[in-house]
């Protein structure tokens, strides 16, 4: 489904809209609500509101951009919401430094830009056979050693080396023949 067909479907009730707006953007904001909030079980509880605000104002959004950027923000505003009643509890947590972080606008446009990239790099790497996509991964993403790789994977070294080379050759082609990607990561 094309980014117009969520919007419409979402402005006409439709929740296969949400749905499909959820697959491709809740990793997404769960890594940049991740970058403020610590805890795993926080963030998703955020990204999910979020999602429900998303329903809420459905009817407002006409285009995609202004779609995303609800997302973004309404996940900005609960994180800052969240880290403000965490301080009640917690007394070490120095909730104006996260919130200055947090409203920074170039800090803020970095990580929405950082994870964009991100999100785009995920779905360039979906397109890789599925041992190269365990391998990236596992190194990039979990930051597993050769050793546990090999162990995790029933793999020798030199086959993990070799698909891991693989891989991020077909990455950097594919990256190379997107523009978008290509200029994201020059910046």
């Amino acid at each position: 489904m094309d980014n117009s067909n969520i919007v419409d479907q979402l402005y006409h009730n439709n929740q296969n809209g949400l749905k499909e707006l959820y697959k491709i953007y809740y990793k997404p904001l769960l890594y940049f609500v991740m970058q403020y909030v610590k805890e795993k079980q926080t963030a998703e509880d955020i990204v999910a509101e979020t999602f429900v605000k998303v329903w809420e104002y459905r009817h407002k959004f006409l285009a995609i951009e202004p779609l995303r950027s609800f997302l973004y923000v309404t996940s900005k505003n609960l994180t800052l919401n969240q880290l403000k009643k965490a301080s009640f509890k917690y007394e070490n947590i120095d909730v104006n430094s996260l919130e200055n972080e947090i409203l920074s606008d170039s800090n803020i446009l970095d990580k929405i830009v950082k994870t964009e990239l991100l999100k785009s790099i995920f779905e360039e790497v979906q397109k890789l056979p599925e041992k190269q996509q365990q391998i990236i991964r596992l190194t990039f993403i979990e930051e597993k050693s050769i050793e546990e790789i090999c162990a995790l994977l029933k793999m020798s070294e030199s086959a993990v080396y070799t698909n891991r080379s693989r891989a991020i050759a077909s990455l950097k082609k594919m990256i190379g023949k997107n523009p978008i990607l290509e200029f994201l990561i020059t910046l």
